[in-house]
């Protein structure tokens, strides 16, 4: 993958953790892959709030968010069913999951009549930017108590180690972010939805190389090209 495209700008939002669902996990958890739209991932938890096509909250039940547009019979069968209630849900999950889509709303219902939310790959990668923050936070708190090594009496070993500190605190930051990126990519199984997350990690890389060195970005880069590599060989087998 090419890191050298140019990258949109950053994202402010910073991601929780959503509990990614892997493909392996649909059948056992009664989910079926058409309730998946590309370009998102399937989790157990969502943001607080992304506007939806119509306006009002993705992660609303519809009533709210659509309800001029919806048909009669829609709004009676949302307004009929107990969604705290998985056995009202599960005989009629197809229903719900069908009207949701049609209004653009980001949650969905498996045979189980469990929720689960659909995530939009652009804030997969958010979580980056909150790395970032941390690690900005931790160059200025280095960076100050270094500048201020006289006053505060620091000796070179000391100063030697505070930088040692640094480094190690800011490969956690990797691993961490590495991790992540791992557990992500397991959850994909098609060309598309690899692109469009790749799109939404390149402009981190690129824009932050300075904080985490071109090793790390390649090392990224061909953990999505190896993904790709397997995809394809599965496509044309």
């Amino acid at each position: 993958m090419d890191t050298t495209e140019p990258y949109p700008t950053e994202i402010s939002w910073q991601e929780d953790t959503f509990e990614f669902i892997k493909p392996d996990e649909f059948e056992n958890l009664g989910i079926n892959p058409a309730d998946i739209p590309l370009g998102t991932f399937p989790a157990l938890k969502h943001p607080t709030h992304i506007q939806s096509r119509f306006g009002g909250n993705a992660y609303g039940f519809g009533l709210f968010e659509a309800y001029e547009r919806l048909e009669p019979n829609n709004v009676k069968l949302l307004q009929s069913i107990t969604l705290d209630n998985p056995a009202d849900i599960r005989h009629r999950y197809r229903e719900l999951n069908e009207i949701y889509k049609r209004i653009g709303l980001l949650i969905r219902f498996s045979s189980l009549g469990k929720l689960y939310y659909m995530i939009p790959s652009h804030l997969v990668s958010s979580t980056l930017t909150h790395i970032k923050s941390k690690v900005d936070e931790i160059t200025k708190i280095v960076n100050d108590l270094l500048e201020r090594s006289w006053e505060i009496g620091l000796s070179d070993e000391q100063k030697h180690r505070l930088n040692d500190l640094y480094e190690l605190r800011k490969d956690s930051l990797k691993g961490d972010k590495l991790s992540e990126i791992d557990g992500i990519l397991k959850t994909i199984n098609d060309s598309q939805a690899l692109q469009d997350y790749w799109d939404s990690v390149k402009w981190y890389l690129q824009a932050n190389r300075r904080f985490f060195g071109k090793e790390f970005e390649n090392l990224i880069a061909r953990k999505f090209d190896e993904l790709r590599s397997r995809i394809l060989v599965k496509i044309l087998t």
